[in-house]
């Protein structure tokens, strides 16, 4: 705020053009004139646990009508009436968040050689950021999908959940702060944060989990349960992606699929069911004769699409079990709504005698048995894929 217009565009047009997209390329200023343009900054980070950033400078837009303000300790500019060159022309507010001494970190994020063959593994002015471009580099080094297996202990013959802590929980508390779902205190946007996953309700009062993010992680079930009804299913309730192995009994063998359809039920929120089917092809062609990879590759194929038919085909049985259900919970409400219709006309029409009769007769009528109308389930996306070697790696932090 102390520095005047002249000595910002001062600053500013000191770098060559050339240096300025070569090395860092990030421009900011405190105060600008209505003439004059200011850069969109575009932040592409990569590998930031190895201490690479990179800064992206894009096509210049100009602005008008522009303030200065103050905003969590930082400078910004924030224009009127801007439009921008999308063909919209619609005027809207953009906001532009600077730092407190932007002459000195210009300087300072200039002589950065982001092309040297060792880069440095710290980068010191990450503290000097905007605290909103700070939460962008944390949720753009958000680890990829990740597969979290449930697998049997050796030892204790007791299914336990791996998957390491990601490392973004452990670099600062202002990291796991932005990446950690904290119902007493939320923040930031929940689809993209962690939350724990416990096996079931004994591991949660013993503390025992894995951090798991539920939009973009995949539960992989090993082994399924004895019986179609999974005793710790409650436990992820908040679970969208599922993955088992075709040919685990008795959910998901030929002439079985409605088992695994009644397992599937217990997940009310899954969005995809991934079944992996191992292969061990059949072929009459001799090892390394043509048309044997091609008729490999036909076999699986089809077998795919056949196992995938069967787990469609029992879906589609019990969705038509369900409306059958509900259609009997209909009829059966429409039927005693009309009983207690008859009922009501008799006692306005008798005297105190027949009452007291229609009333002792109406009761063992009142007493039958109501069918119960079945929750509306949305069934997930069926996937059917070989098993490779993805679905075999440990998940990664």
């Amino acid at each position: 705020p102390e520095e005047t217009e002249s000595d910002t565009t001062t600053a500013l047009s000191s770098f060559p053009l050339e240096k300025r997209r070569t090395s860092t390329g990030l421009f900011i200023a405190s105060t600008f004139s209505e003439f004059f343009q200011f850069f969109h900054l575009s932040t592409t980070f990569s590998s930031l646990t190895k201490g690479t950033l990179t800064l992206l400078l894009f096509t210049p837009l100009p602005f008008t009508h522009i303030h200065t303000c103050r905003r969590f300790g930082h400078n910004y500019t924030m224009d009127d009436t801007v439009e921008h060159n999308d063909g919209m022309g619609d005027p809207h507010h953009d906001v532009s968040y600077t730092s407190p001494q932007p002459a000195s970190l210009i300087t300072d994020l200039a002589d950065l050689d982001l092309f040297e063959e060792v880069k440095p593994r710290t980068f010191h002015l990450f503290k000097d950021l905007p605290p909103e471009i700070r939460t962008k580099i944390w949720r753009l080094a958000a680890p990829k999908p990740a597969v979290v297996e449930r697998i049997s202990n050796s030892t204790t013959l007791a299914y336990e959940l791996h998957r390491p802590v990601p490392a973004l929980l452990q670099v600062c508390q202002e990291s796991r702060a932005e990446m950690l779902y904290d119902p007493e205190n939320p923040r930031g946007l929940r689809d993209e944060q962690f939350e724990m996953l416990h096996l079931s309700r004994g591991h949660q009062a013993q503390g025992k989990g894995v951090y798991m993010n539920y939009r973009h992680d995949t539960l992989f079930i090993y082994r399924g349960p004895a019986q179609s009804i999974m005793p710790s299913a409650l436990s992820f309730i908040n679970l969208r992606h599922l993955a088992m192995e075709w040919g685990l009994r008795p959910c998901w063998v030929q002439g079985h699929c409605h088992e695994g359809v009644r397992l599937l039920r217990q997940f009310p929120n899954l969005k995809t069911f991934t079944l992996l089917v191992t292969f061990h092809p059949f072929n009459s062609v001799p090892l390394g004769e043509s048309g044997r990879k091609h008729r490999e590759q036909t076999q699986k194929r089809r077998a795919l699409n056949e196992i995938k038919s069967w787990v469609l085909g029992a879906i589609d049985q019990a969705l038509e079990q369900d409306a059958n259900a509900r259609a009997a919970a209909a009829a059966a409400a429409a039927a005693a709504e009309a009983v207690a219709s008859n009922d009501a006309n008799v006692d306005t029409t008798s005297g105190s005698s027949s009452e007291s009769t229609s009333t002792t007769s109406a009761t063992p009528q009142s007493s039958t048995h109501t069918t119960v109308s079945p929750a509306i389930w949305n069934p997930p996306e069926v996937r059917v894929v070989p098993k490779t070697k993805y679905w075999s790696m440990p998940a990664l932090a």
